[in-house]
């Protein structure tokens, strides 16, 4: 990341957000440039997923569906393969565990903050809070009475739901401004 956003968008058709950048650097200028410090950010994701898999299914479910689940996770090829080179998506899908299990849990301040650290891990995290509030827009229609005696806690949720969208909307914006597109034919692309 030496030389600022500058480099960061030299010859790319399309830039992600640059979250796994910013971790990158840090331990690299920790920690030096060696494969042993890239791979301790997959490493370090891993164990957080799994602990978090433990928690939002031991919330949502019990103590035995947790075990199971965090041993299937921790056992499952393709996350530990992934996790080796701490692909953009792997970092998002930790995320999301740690985001659904504050979601799970009420906690809206900490489920908004690591959604926003998914989006600028990567574009398609967006359909995490865009799924989350359908979800609890259709929920809400059934405790009308409920959210009119509490607005403050309404709006406060509103405001917790919406800003990681939010927080996409001031990536884009910076990055249209220095002339590079969010969104690309290649994003796709099987």
């Amino acid at each position: 990341f030496n030389g600022g956003f500058q480099n960061y968008f030299i010859s790319w058709g399309s830039v992600h957000p640059p979250l796994k950048l910013f971790i990158t650097d840090f331990l690299f200028k920790l920690f030096d440039i060696n494969v042993y410090t890239y791979n301790a950010i997959g490493y370090f994701f891993g164990i957080v997923g799994i602990i978090f898999i433990y928690k939002l299914c031991e919330n949502i479910f019990n103590r035995r569906v947790a075990i199971v689940a965090a041993i299937t996770l921790a056992t499952y090829p393709l996350f530990i393969a992934v996790g080796i080179f701490a692909l953009t998506d792997y970092l998002i899908s930790v995320l999301i565990l740690v985001s659904l299990n504050y979601y799970s849990r009420k906690n809206y301040f900490l489920y908004s903050l690591f959604a926003c650290l998914a989006v600028i891990t990567k574009e398609t995290s967006l359909l995490l809070p865009v799924a989350v509030m359908a979800i609890d827009m259709l929920y809400s229609l059934n405790k009308v009475k409920s959210i009119l005696k509490n607005l403050k806690v309404f709006f406060l949720k509103i405001i917790y739901l919406t800003l990681p969208l939010f927080t996409y909307y001031l990536w884009n914006s910076f990055i249209t401004a220095n002339g590079q597109k969010a969104w690309n034919d290649w994003n796709f692309s099987a």
